[in-house]
């Protein structure tokens, strides 16, 4: 299973917000699952490992923002 970080849309109340989420892909690179456990996202014992995570979460800036759906699936915005 692939994943990575991804940029979140949201309505809520009538204001967007924007978060990075962790999305899981199947193996023909469909959306499979998400979290958005990510409180302790930037929280590492090494400081290569935080340089390494704040790398990868810059990637999600260069992919469609996702949108999440009344049913909790998620859609290109």
């Amino acid at each position: 299973m692939q994943w990575d970080y991804r940029v979140l849309k949201e309505h809520v109340d009538g204001i967007s917000t924007y978060r990075i989420i962790e999305v899981y892909y199947d193996d023909l690179g469909k959306v499979e699952d998400w979290s958005d456990n990510t409180a302790n996202i930037l929280v590492w014992s090494s400081l290569n490992h935080l340089k390494g995570t704040v790398e990868h979460l810059a990637d999600a800036f260069q992919k469609p923002v996702l949108m999440k759906t009344m049913h909790d699936k998620l859609i290109d915005d």
